[in-house]
């Protein structure tokens, strides 16, 4: 690991996961500790709380992860994240990264779930319709515009960090 990276890790956020195997449970909590310092520094990420689910229903779906805020709409500290057991090792931990960037967004009050329009978000103070007629499509959201770019240099940098590789044909992860 590069000796400057270190201070990614080195914060107290409170993560918990279950499903998947005793090894990938170790690799994503670490990943996600790290992930959580990078893009929320450790005064924040010192205060978070994720329960990661590795979840068996997301196989035959199109969808990879999922994150929810569990405490209070305003600023959430409490996350939910559900990630697909059945994804290659590159694929999980680039997912991982796109998912703490929405833990980011949350808690800093960049995106926020809107409790009386239920019908849509509040993303850096300007109102976007999520459902119902005239919605914006889900990958022109912009905070998954946002994520998507960010969740590159999230990945890229806790790879470089710690000497990562990932197989081309597998997608398993090595250093």
């Amino acid at each position: 690991m590069i000796p400057e990276a270190l201070e990614y890790a080195q914060n107290s956020a409170m993560i918990h996961i279950t499903g998947g195997t005793r090894k990938k449970q170790k690799m994503v909590k670490e990943a996600a500790r790290w992930m959580l310092g990078y893009a929320l520094g450790s005064r924040l990420a010192n205060n978070i709380e994720l329960e990661i689910h590795f979840e068996e229903s997301l196989k035959d779906t199109p969808v990879f992860a999922s994150v929810f805020w569990e405490d209070s709409n305003h600023k959430p500290r409490a996350f939910d994240m559900e990630l697909c057991n059945h994804i290659k090792d590159r694929l999980l931990f680039r997912v991982l990264a796109h998912e703490i960037v929405h833990i980011r967004q949350y808690a800093t009050g960049q995106l926020k779930d809107m409790a009386i329009k239920v019908d849509y978000c509040r993303w850096k103070n300007k109102l976007v319709k999520v459902e119902g007629e005239g919605r914006v499509k889900y990958w022109d959201l912009p905070w998954e515009v946002d994520a998507r770019k960010h969740e590159k240099e999230i990945f890229k940098a806790w790879r470089d960090a710690h000497g990562y590789h990932f197989k081309q044909k597998t997608g398993e992860l090595y250093k």
